[in-house]
């Protein structure tokens, strides 16, 4: 099975935010679906979305994915994370070989690192690289 990695010591709110969806009965394995992704984002993170601390809306699962869009949990996350983020899916689609269509298992490493609560105006990574 192809993956992903996230770094919770380079993303303590983002992992946050997928490791809580994941005990609400999110899924850990997700489907990449690119021509999902514009429709996904129209039901996810929309304007309305309360950011009272600065920072960006995340979504688990992921816009790009088959599994995202309506129902996708959202939470406030630093920009730096966010845009980290991004990084990390486009990375590793490109080195994994995932395509539309290829399911691939979202994996957490250093998970004594995730945020213990929710995003409140500090980036608090012990990381700030995205490397």
């Amino acid at each position: 099975m192809k993956f992903v990695i996230f770094d919770a010591a380079r993303m303590p709110f983002i992992t946050r935010n997928i490791s809580t969806a994941w005990a609400a009965g999110k899924p850990g394995v997700l489907t990449k679906d690119s021509s999902a992704e514009a429709a996904n984002r129209k039901q996810v993170c929309l304007p309305s979305f309360a950011r009272p601390h600065g920072g960006q809306c995340d979504e688990y699962p992921f816009a790009g994915t088959r599994q995202g869009g309506a129902g996708a949990q959202e939470h406030e996350v630093p920009a730096r994370e966010n845009q980290c983020q991004g990084g990390t899916l486009s990375t590793r689609y490109r080195a994994a070989g995932i395509k539309d269509g290829d399911d691939y298992l979202v994996v957490i490493i250093h998970p004594d690192q995730i945020a213990s609560g929710p995003f409140q105006g500090v980036d608090i990574a012990e990381d700030q690289t995205c490397g």
